[in-house]
């Protein structure tokens, strides 16, 4: 069972997501099933623009561009894809991907090229986070 956060911690971790994007009409919600996320606090129109934030991390496949990094992000990301079909996922790929395309120089194998980002931006990507137990969407795994 996932631990749930209590009220006022809940409170302040919204306060540091939405900082800049208060009147945006979402809140942050900790679930049983789902993890943490963005929810709604209004019915919102089709067309209407809910949240506007900077882009805090940009990542991409890799291409199969001659370059030595290309071609060890291609492998490793064919590695990513056979363990993920394999296991029976429950994201996709690129989740996955995304993961570690965001980790920080100290966390990249050190056999690896692979693009890092600082510790400070990893902090922010990782507050919907809850490590707690839950490792995937899939009920029965969790992190040991």
């Amino acid at each position: 069972m996932a631990i749930l956060m209590d009220a006022p911690a809940l409170a302040e971790l919204t306060r540091e997501i939405l900082s800049g994007c208060e009147d945006a009409s979402v809140r942050v919600a900790d679930t049983e099933d789902r993890g943490r996320i963005l929810e709604a606090t209004r019915d919102f129109a089709a067309d209407e623009e809910i949240l506007v934030s900077r882009k805090e991390i940009n990542v991409t496949l890799p291409t199969s561009l001659p370059t030595a990094q290309a071609v060890q992000l291609c492998t490793d990301l064919a590695q990513v894809t056979e363990i993920c079909s394999a296991a029976g996922i429950s994201h996709g790929v690129d989740v996955y991907w995304a993961a570690l395309m965001s980790l920080t120089q100290d966390q990249v194998p050190h056999e690896k090229e692979w693009p890092c980002i600082s510790e400070e931006k990893q902090a922010r990507l990782l507050l919907l986070h809850r490590p707690d137990s839950m490792s995937s969407s899939c009920g029965g795994r969790q992190t040991v």
